[in-house]
């Protein structure tokens, strides 16, 4: 999965990985240096086929949640 953060300054974002249920499944905290990038979210190899939430939150607070579907 990879996450892309475009024009944005340098801050800490925190990735969690939530299955339907509610229950994170993944946490990641990763810098970006600012402007644009890419970080590659190794899902985890037991990652059964469902529905999942990825939401990224900035250490400012800013915060995105996006949905996703594993086969």
């Amino acid at each position: 999965l990879t996450l892309y953060v475009n024009n944005t300054k340098a801050v800490s974002y925190t990735v969690r990985i939530y299955a339907a249920n509610g229950q994170v499944v993944k946490t990641e905290t990763f810098k970006h240096p600012g402007g644009s990038c890419s970080k590659t979210i190794e899902l985890p190899g037991q990652l059964q086929a469902g529905q999942y939430f990825l939401q990224a939150t900035g250490s400012e607070g800013q915060s995105t949640t996006i949905q996703f579907i594993t086969q």
